[in-house]
């Protein structure tokens, strides 16, 4: 179960409030939904804990169109992310250098789920980020997790059919038999809720994620998205499935803008 929400705001770049999207958007989303699903193709994010328990990714017909410029855009920005960003050796540098010294100790949810930038897709993300909860939970499932991603919205993407009034993610998961039946199945609807952390070297059970991806990147919403399907599938499990916290290293114009560019 996610940690109480610390409420110190002035660690966020910009708090979000739950919304819902406008009548034309949510109408073509509605249509899109019911188009059949497919399954994206992506390889194995990696071979870590909880890698063996089986999980399935889809997306609505619409996302299945555009899923791929988005996997390009985050690949991007997550190798700019690793190589310059927190561990960045700049002599010249004192931001970066500051960066660094300040998060030293704080294990990014980025690097513990995906072992490479060219790895880090949305099918990838969200997988990982169910078997490794339920690694720790000591879930086994009695099949294949199927998540089917229906929409996504953030207020500041750079893809522009991402760009909505929240961070709002919304999909479905099941449990589906070695028969292809389906056990379960939950719909999920999720607003984004910032959690921010105090500590910039975090090393908690949460995923931590840098707090300028709050509204720019998927990682942090479907972070939670997943936190809440897995908390709706597995209530029993609840302690020991968790989602996103933000880390905000120092408030910066060079670094809040450096993976804009």
């Amino acid at each position: 179960m996610r940690a109480m929400r610390n409420s110190v705001a002035a660690l966020v770049a910009a708090g979000l409030l739950a919304g819902t999207p406008t009548a034309g958007v949510a109408a073509a989303s509605t249509a899109q939904d019911r188009a059949d699903d497919r399954t994206a193709g992506d390889p194995p994010a990696s071979t870590r804990a909880g890698a063996q328990i089986p999980v399935e990714v889809r997306f609505s017909r619409f996302w299945e169109r555009n899923i791929g410029r988005l996997n390009v855009i985050e690949q991007r920005v997550e190798e700019r992310f690793r190589d310059h960003a927190l561990n960045e050796r700049r002599p010249n540098s004192s931001v970066f250098r500051l960066n660094e010294a300040r998060t030293a100790g704080t294990e990014w949810a980025n690097e513990r789920l995906i072992d490479k930038p060219e790895n880090y897709t949305v099918t990838n993300l969200v997988t990982r980020l169910v078997q490794h909860n339920l690694d720790r939970a000591g879930v086994e499932p009695e099949g294949t997790i199927r998540v089917t991603i229906d929409r996504i919205n953030l207020t500041n993407a750079d893809l522009a059919v991402l760009n909505g009034a929240t961070n709002w993610v919304k999909g479905r998961f099941a449990l589906v038999g070695a028969d292809g039946e389906v056990a379960t199945e939950i719909r999920v609807s999720t607003n984004f809720v910032a959690n921010p952390t105090v500590d910039q070297a975090y090393d908690g059970p949460e995923y931590a994620f840098w707090a300028f991806d709050e509204t720019t990147r998927v990682g942090p919403v479907l972070s939670q998205f997943v936190e809440e399907g897995l908390e709706k599938m597995y209530p029993e499990h609840k302690d020991a499935i968790h989602g996103p916290v933000l880390v905000q290293p120092i408030l910066s114009a060079p670094t809040q803008t450096f993976f804009r560019n």
